[in-house]
């Protein structure tokens, strides 16, 4: 279940950094004027990674948020007799890892967008007039090629989830050897 935590994760990144170098390309003429008035690579760098920092805080933040309410719901569904060694709560540990983990894969997946944003030429972009659609072939690669990450991601987690049914419906058509219908374990 971890590999699957990690794939969804992958996807999730991938598609948010496709965002923002879409985001950028739009944002192209902006950048361009800041630069054109002295800002240096690394100011507008620093920028465009906070807020990519920002947006993944906030999406750490909302899924906190949806856990704490989620494991309320969660215990709603369970009747007041579960086992004492079945534990239904929020682990602190395991919050702070999400938030790591939100931190860490919002400057992960912010710094390329963030670089690639910033690489392009001034006088071209203050040319285009704002219009901010048309990219270099080497972005369109690093787009297509996001898309293509996050299709065999996809896929593996589509064919992982698959082999898991079949597992399991396997699994339940087994026969144990004893009847175990009535009995109290």
């Amino acid at each position: 279940f971890a590999a699957a935590v990690v794939l969804v994760l992958l996807i999730a990144c991938a598609n948010v950094a496709n965002l923002t170098l879409t985001r950028g390309a739009a944002r192209q003429r902006e950048i361009a004027v800041r630069t054109a008035l002295g800002a240096g690579r690394g100011r507008i760098v620093r920028q465009l990674v906070t807020e990519s920092l920002i947006l993944s805080a906030l999406g750490g933040v909302l899924g906190a948020v949806i856990t704490v309410y989620g494991v309320r719901l969660l215990r709603l569904g369970f009747p007041n007799d579960v086992p004492y060694y079945i534990p239904i709560g929020i682990n602190v540990p395991t919050l702070v890892f999400a938030a790591i983990v939100s931190v860490f894969s919002g400057l992960a997946f912010g710094i390329i967008p963030a670089f690639r944003t910033t690489d392009g030429s001034l006088a071209l972009a203050l040319r285009e007039g704002g219009r901010g659609g048309s990219d270099g072939p080497s972005r369109g690669r690093l787009r297509n090629g996001i898309v293509v990450g996050e299709l065999a991601l996809s896929v593996t987690l589509m064919i992982g989830a698959g082999l898991l049914v079949k597992s399991y419906r396997a699994l339940a058509s087994t026969t144990l050897g004893f009847e175990e219908k009535g009995i109290l374990s």
